[in-house]
């Protein structure tokens, strides 16, 4: 956007010689009765001879004055015309150049009220941003300030938030989190690593020791290490005992210190072979969190055997807002609170269509092939769109129940049919409406259901209670067991606790609550989020990928999440290899590099290095530049990135966002690998895809472009 300043001068340099020039053309005899003498000095009469020697006046010969000389030459105006161009060119050169664009974005911005002092540098038409922002209000009002300036898809900012929006309180629990000890210490360095792994974890319990007793005494008694016998172990624990009491080691009086939560050492015979441990039951410990000191949470342990019954413990302990990154670093996350944001609002209009003629040739085709694999499509969201989808839905998801149960030689889950309760009006209800809408373009040309769409409540609204607690239960089975042995018990009874829990953090008769971002601008903005709960994300890929394993054909299945989470708050639990991908809605902030360590979003982010996740960015064919304020990725990592971009528009001049981009990407990625003609391993397909879609990305300087996934290029 060029200033009023500049507008000005080019007005004055352009229309006014046009006008004087105009004037001269065509009112001259009114300039010269109003302004005698401006244009013309003097007339003199000129003389004609005729053929007869006859002399008669002729026409009034006018003496021009010097103004008049110039403004008529015809000289005049092609040097004029040349020296206009000359100047409105400086003009537009000097306020598109990279040093006045920097002036003129930190001013935009300074002036805004959004940031003090801004740091900008544009290189090859990018304007970056840096520096300190109070806010995500602030940080998202930057952005806009700097597209005024030099354009959409044209910003990154990367501009540090110092205020971020707190979802609650530190010491609120939010999750749990698990990690298997086998504990049978031996110094060897897989040993080392597991003990290395509980002692990072933000946690401590409080024990009772006597005056003057030393490290040594401590670590033998409470864990079972002996200094002698397993030198390497106990010095990794002593110095952890060390840390969390310094300066008050060895105690100059009876009293409590802190005590890292690793478990006691196993007491088995050091002859005893190893084969007839695995027999004894898994033993459990639990940890309930009581309290918060610094980043460190006090524990509370409900079992701690000095002699141990089995050699496995599967520890079980809590994290808090506060630690939730420094526990997650170091274990596997079962489940925690998960704030979600969608990434695209409502709205009323009629459905938008992507396919232009090419593409929509395309899919049809490619949906008249033979299907060799199973694709589905899962839509994780606020719920069952309609009835008609609920009931197949339901299906699909009961299907995966059996098959888990089947697996693990349990009892048949007898089910509850319940009717379809519609959603209510809200926007944020009406989300997985808006998605549906969004596919209903390829979804209406998918008779035979080459590739299946199954949506997947993230609430327990719609009578969603039994077959999410099913999920979660056998979910939790599965972390436990792994493998196809006989489920005792104990697990049977620590899954079901676990799956209510689960359901009852999340459990809620009311409607979806507007949250207040916590922000300094004059119009605080109001975010579309609710709280659910990582557990049933982690349920549906876990339990997908144990049917997947007992399909011969291969079957591939995508998580489509249409959100984004607050980052460092949940860890991605995915089991690994797998037959499964994310699509991940990448947001809609704009310039925000959501890869990087100032905008990472969770869980796009998590598609570099390129694996289980891609990122999905918004745009339109032929664009270059995102059409829904999309976020975008560091143009540095792009090569090592599973990212796609697709049109988000979901309703003509309304809807859209990420969040309709998403399920699309998702969609047409299914298809193609429904009606792959080439087998590939578990192993090699994820890796496979991204190769494919590397290969189709197009050379553009937009990162919008090269990313977009053109239907015909994708299934051809």
């Amino acid at each position: 956007m060029i200033p009023i300043i500049a507008w000005l001068a080019v007005s004055i340099i352009v229309i006014g010689p046009t006008v004087v020039f105009l004037l001269v053309r065509f009112r001259r005899r009114e300039i010269e009765r109003r302004f005698p003498g401006l244009l013309v000095k003097s007339y003199r009469p000129r003389i004609t001879v005729g053929a007869e020697g006859e002399s008669a006046e002729s026409e009034v010969d006018e003496e021009l004055s010097t103004l008049g000389r110039v403004l008529t030459s015809k000289r005049t105006w092609i040097s004029a015309a040349f020296l206009q161009t000359l100047l409105v060119t400086g003009i537009a050169a000097f306020y598109l150049s990279a040093v006045i664009l920097v002036w003129r974005i930190e001013r935009n911005i300074v002036n805004s009220g959004t940031a003090a002092s801004p740091n900008v540098s544009v290189d090859s038409g990018n304007a970056t941003l840096e520096g300190p922002i109070s806010t995500e209000d602030q940080y998202i009002e930057a952005s806009r300030k700097a597209i005024e300036i030099i354009g959409p898809g044209h910003v990154i900012n990367r501009m540090r938030v110092q205020h971020p929006e707190v979802l609650g309180e530190p010491s609120d629990q939010i999750g749990e989190a698990q990690i298997d000890v086998d504990t049978l210490y031996n110094d060897s360095p897989e040993s080392i690593r597991q003990i290395a792994n509980v002692l990072r974890l933000p946690l401590f319990e409080n024990v009772t020791v006597k005056a003057g007793e030393r490290i040594e005494q401590i670590v033998s008694s409470h864990f079972g290490i002996d200094n002698s016998k397993l030198p390497n172990s106990f010095r990794i624990v002593g110095h952890r005992i060390a840390d969390l009491n310094s300066p008050n080691l060895p105690p100059t009086a009876s009293g409590s210190i802190r005590i890292p939560i690793l478990p006691t050492r196993f007491q088995a015979r050091e002859s005893r072979p190893s084969r007839s441990l695995p027999t004894a039951k898994q033993s459990i410990i639990g940890f309930q969190a009581i309290g918060i000191t610094g980043s460190f949470l006090e524990v509370k342990v409900s079992v701690r055997p000095h002699a141990n019954r089995s050699r496995r413990i599967l520890l079980q302990v809590p994290f808090t807002r506060g630690s939730a990154v420094e526990t997650q670093e170091n274990a596997s996350v079962l489940e925690s609170a998960m704030t979600i944001q969608f990434a695209g609002s409502g709205g009323v209009s009629s459905v938008h269509k992507t396919l232009d003629g090419d593409d929509h040739k395309t899919v049809v085709d490619a949906l008249k092939r033979q299907a060799r694999r199973q694709a589905t499509v899962f839509v994780l969201d606020s719920g069952w769109p309609d009835e008609p989808s609920y009931q197949s839905s339901i299906v699909e998801m009961r299907k995966l129940v059996d098959i888990a149960t089947n697996f693990y030689n349990l009892d048949r889950v007898h089910w509850e049919d319940k009717p379809y309760t519609p959603l209510s009006l809200d926007d944020k209800s009406q989300h997985c409406v808006y998605i549906k809408n969004s596919l209903s373009e390829f979804t209406d040309l998918d008779s035979r259901h080459v590739v299946k769409v199954i949506y997947v409540p993230l609430d327990t609204k719609q009578n969603a209670k039994q077959i999410l607690q099913e999920m979660l239960r056998l979910y939790r089975i599965r972390t436990i067991m792994q493998r196809d042995t006989q489920v005792d018990d104990d697990t049977k009874r620590v899954a079901q606790d676990f799956a209510a829990k689960t359901l009852g953090s999340i459990e809620t008769d009311g409607s979806f609550d507007y949250e207040k971002s916590n922000s300094a601008m004059p119009i605080p903005r109001y975010r579309q989020r609710w709280t659910t709960n990582s557990a049933i994300a982690a349920a549906v890929w876990y339990l997908a990928e144990l049917a997947a394993e007992q399909d011969p054909q291969n079957p591939v299945f995508f998580l489509n999440e249409s959100w984004t989470v607050v980052p460092d708050t949940v860890a991605l639990d995915a089991p690994g290899i797998s037959s499964g991908i994310i699509v991940a809605a990448a947001g809609n902030t704009p310039g925000k590099e959501i890869n990087t360590d100032t905008g990472k979003i969770d869980f796009a982010r998590e598609a570099t290095p390129a694996k289980n996740v891609l990122a999905a960015l918004d745009t339109k064919p032929g664009l270059n530049q995102p059409f829904c304020d999309s976020s975008q990725l560091s143009q540095d990592t792009l090569g090592m990135t599973m990212a796609a971009s697709y049109d988000g528009e979901a309703l003509d001049g309304g809807l859209c966002g990420t969040s309709f981009s998403a399920p699309r990407i998702a969609w047409l990625l299914a298809l193609r690998e429904a009606t792959r003609t080439e087998d590939l391993q578990q192993s090699e397909w994820a890796g496979r895809l991204q190769q494919k879609l590397i290969s189709l990305r197009r050379q553009s300087p937009s990162m919008f472009e090269v990313l977009y996934l053109h239907a015909k290029d994708l299934l051809q």
